[in-house]
């Protein structure tokens, strides 16, 4: 959730974002006059109106929004809280009350005060928007209450780990106040960057910076790339059979073959460096191949099975042809079914599928709102769920009474030890976040935190 940002962060804006971009060698190559003009990649579609119907366009919008506008705390690289819009805040002794005390000074862009009566309006508005409600702190909100200029009073009807859902740059959750809009008309760039999502395309990437008509710029990224069961039904209901996909899975040539190595191998549901998550799975693999040596993997009696990619990500169809060729030896015949974002979501929704490729949020999403909105039974806006069951479901509840710290970090410990126990989802990958500059700019640094961007360090290069 996010407040608007003050003036003192404008000299990061001093270049100008252009959604939607196109990657032409030719765009990055020309110098353009005036201020530097930095292209934001949208994910990859094929078809517009799909695109509206599964995942809107502001998607893009996640980067320039966190140059716009100010969260009241923010995540570091490992899922830390640190100070946003407020500068300290204190909870009563029974976690129901939560004081927060805003950063003196802090102004709109045209210059009146972001106070706490702000920020009380802007929670207010963000409170009954239906498509938030995957964010547990939604639920739970009871009150707000103005105690002075720059201090807001949160009230919470049950304990709640609040601090990490205020993190969240919501999308479309800003409303209210003056905003900035940016550019959607088309033109020549200086870089380009991405944002929420892997969009630009590594072989392009990869060409661009060996001709020498791009430089690059790698951030660790968050995102696990993951490949998801259908427990209740088909082939990976049985669990030998999800061990033999586990323990054929080649990390190492999945992201040759989809990243064009631009990732790095992940054995953990959420990247392992959340401080509070699990460095390594918890559980050793050789009890579970044992026991997978009871599936079929003779060449002569294999198992049929389908995975779906969706048709505009790129990615999930080379993980699928990779990983069929992985499982073949393994007496797996796997197909794939390349269908578009409305037939992906129906089919997953009706559990018409035995293996899907996804990802984790990222950080500041990870770890708490992806395992309470996907790895949860229910909230109150339903989505689909990775996997869910109900003794998970009591340690997720269990976690978010605690802020990031060991009593989380050893709930969480046990989160990954029963994910690896059902063989729940295999991860696979932790894409790296990546950007393109041309000739005459620098100084643009990424991180893990999936639509964060430094622009402090910004210059033309003469």
């Amino acid at each position: 959730m996010s407040a608007p940002h003050c003036l003192a962060a404008l000299p990061l804006l001093t270049a100008s974002l252009w959604l939607g971009c196109a990657l032409a060698p030719a765009a990055l190559a020309q110098r353009a006059p005036g201020p530097l003009r930095i292209g934001v990649v949208q994910w990859l579609r094929e078809n517009r109106a799909e695109e509206d119907v599964i995942v809107p366009p502001v998607y893009s919008n996640h980067l320039p929004k966190t140059l716009t506008y100010e969260t009241l705390v923010v995540v570091d690289h490992a899922g830390r809280v640190q100070p946003g819009l407020a500068e300290r805040w204190q909870a009563d002794a029974e976690g129901l009350r939560h004081v927060f005390h805003l950063r003196p000074g802090a102004t709109f862009h045209d210059g009146s005060p972001c106070d706490a009566a702000a920020v009380k309006r802007y929670f207010e508005s963000w409170l009954v928007r239906d498509q938030d409600r995957f964010i547990g702190l939604c639920e739970r909100i009871t009150r707000l209450e103005v105690l002075g200029d720059h201090t807001l009073a949160i009230h919470l009807r049950e304990p709640y780990a609040l601090l990490c859902d205020l993190a969240l740059m919501n999308p479309m959750g800003i409303v209210g106040g003056p905003i900035s809009t940016w550019s959607l008309k088309r033109g020549h760039v200086d870089a380009v960057v991405e944002s929420w999502r892997p969009s630009i395309p590594r072989d392009l990437a990869r060409e661009l910076v060996a001709s020498g008509e791009a430089r690059l710029v790698q951030g660790p990224g968050s995102m696990v790339q993951i490949l998801c069961f259908n427990h209740e039904r088909g082939p990976f209901a049985q669990r030998p059979l999800r061990a033999v996909v586990r323990d054929a899975v080649d990390r190492d040539a999945l992201i040759g073959a989809a990243e064009h190595g631009f990732a790095r191998p992940c054995t953990t549901v959420f990247a392992p460096e959340i401080a509070d998550w699990p460095d390594v799975a918890t559980v050793p693999a050789e009890p579970a191949v044992a026991e997978a040596s009871t599936a079929p993997t003779s060449p002569n009696a294999p198992t049929t099975a389908e995975v779906i990619v969706v048709s505009t990500d790129p990615a999930q169809l080379w993980i699928a042809v990779e990983l069929q060729r992985q499982l073949q030896p393994h007496g797996i015949d796997l197909r794939i079914a390349h269908v578009t974002p409305t037939e992906h979501g129906r089919r997953i929704k009706a559990g018409e599928y035995d293996l899907y490729v996804t990802r984790t949020w990222g950080t500041p999403y990870d770890p708490q709102a992806t395992l309470y909105s996907r790895f949860r039974a229910t909230t109150q806006q339903q989505r689909n769920v990775f996997f869910s069951d109900p003794e998970l479901t009591q340690l997720i509840d269990a976690a978010q009474v605690f802020e990031p710290g060991p009593e989380r970090a050893a709930i969480y410990t046990r989160v990954q030890r029963l994910l690896d126990e059902r063989i729940a989802v295999v991860p696979l990958y932790v894409p790296d976040r990546i950007a393109l500059l041309g000739p005459h700019v620098d100084g643009i640094e990424l991180g893990s935190v999936i639509y964060g961007i430094d622009l402090a360090k910004l210059r033309r290069i003469d």
